[in-house]
């Protein structure tokens, strides 16, 4: 994005130029061009630069504490954090005393600080490639520190990135943060330990809002069966037909409490294992893709929901082609696509379908509504997005 001021912009009321700053979060370079630009733009977007701080070494912890020290205001716009293992100063990945030091150096003085933090990332973390005894005995130790992440009190959305850890201390991260409600599972992997510790402390938390791909059979290993019970939003990636079995099994816990259910699969084998969404009574909104594949229909199905209001599809090109063949193969009589009928649909208030925006407009409209049923039409809405994947990081989603 390239951004353009005039003379004019320079007088903009500060209030306004706040505003035209939380459009540009997601590109830091704009946000410093405009801090660069006057005293009363800087002061504008200042609080946008500080939103999202990442830490990735010692160093970094000990300039965010100087900073803060020195300014407390900018401790106050830190909403998220993101913290990478510090592979720089230390080998986090060997030796179980490095988890301790980093645990311990990023509560010392920050919690007390970042009183609106309300988003932590945590990145790359790897269990101490040990095993036997001394894994049981590092998980003993880390069990003991990981807690002091509950000093961040403010938390409420908490995302694992490419991390691969041992059940046991995945739970105690989860349950540090005394006010969690959004759990994010990405490119993470939970390993089952062979004799589980007796966590005395473990508090599975109230979740409402639960994201994952891939390594989907972490989910049975982490002792989260009673948040289930307050899940309300629901997102799932699967990428192969093993995980898919796992997203079975998984979604068969899931209960009333979901109201919004989104799975983007992945996988093209019509004969492997679907979701049933039987118990999903209370489902108010479900989003599938791809809209043409070989579950859509069978997933459609086992809705019983009937406050179901909302359904939305993801289109593809190779769905737009699916459709065209299928329309181009029909007699006289309307041969409508197996995906576009069912009950769940009929009732919907509004079926929403959804596509990059590099896809015409108009072409996917004509392709839609020549393969919908009549009743289907008139609720029918098609719009485009930049991205057809779901938004999974913390820092723009959350």
């Amino acid at each position: 994005m390239s951004l353009t001021l005039n003379a004019n912009a320079l007088t903009l009321p500060q209030e306004t130029i706040y505003h035209i700053g939380s459009f540009l979060c997601n590109s830091r370079r704009d946000l410093q061009m405009c801090s660069l630009t006057s005293r009363s733009w800087h002061s504008g977007v200042q609080s946008h630069l500080y939103r999202s701080i990442t830490l990735d070494s010692e160093e970094k912890v000990a300039e965010l504490e100087t900073l803060v020290r020195e300014h407390p205001t900018v401790a106050c716009w830190i909403q998220e954090l993101r913290v990478t293992a510090f592979t720089k100063s230390t080998r986090w990945h060997a030796n179980p005393e490095s988890w301790t030091k980093w645990i311990s150096r990023i509560t010392d003085e920050l919690p007390a600080k970042l009183i609106n933090l309300h988003s932590m990332e945590l990145v790359g973390l790897h269990n101490p490639y040990l095993s036997g005894n001394h894994r049981s005995s590092c998980n003993f130790r880390m069990a003991e520190v990981i807690p002091r992440l509950g000093l961040f009190s403010t938390v409420q959305s908490l995302a694992f990135f490419r991390c691969e850890l041992d059940d046991d201390v995945a739970d105690c991260f989860i349950s540090a943060y005394p006010h969690l409600q959004r759990l994010s599972l990405r490119k993470s992997l939970i390993m089952s330990t062979s004799v589980r510790m007796h966590l005395p402390n473990i508090r599975p938390p109230r979740l409402t809002t639960l994201y994952v791909d891939d390594n989907h059979d972490s989910l049975r290993k982490l002792r989260l069966s009673d948040s289930f019970e307050s899940l309300r939003d629901v997102t799932i990636l699967v990428s192969g037909q093993e995980n898919l079995g796992a997203v079975k099994n998984f979604v068969s816990q899931l209960g009333s409490s979901v109201k919004a259910l989104s799975l983007f699969i992945e996988d093209e084998n019509p004969a492997s294992p679907y979701p049933l969404l039987p118990n999903l009574t209370g489902l108010c909104t479900l989003r599938l893709s791809p809209l043409i594949g070989p579950h859509t229909a069978h997933i459609l199905s086992t809705v019983q929901s009937q406050t179901l209001d909302h359904v939305v599809f993801s289109v593809t090109p190779s769905c737009l082609r699916t459709l065209a063949q299928s329309h181009s193969q029909k007699d006289t009589k309307p041969a409508f696509h197996p995906c576009l009928l069912g009950a769940a649909l009929e009732n919907a208030k509004t079926v929403s379908f959804v596509h990059p925006e590099l896809m015409s407009q108009s072409q996917v409209e004509d392709a839609l509504f020549r393969a919908l049923p009549p009743s289907m039409c008139k609720k029918g809405v098609v719009r485009s997005v930049k991205a057809m994947e779901p938004v999974a990081d913390i820092r723009t989603s959350w």
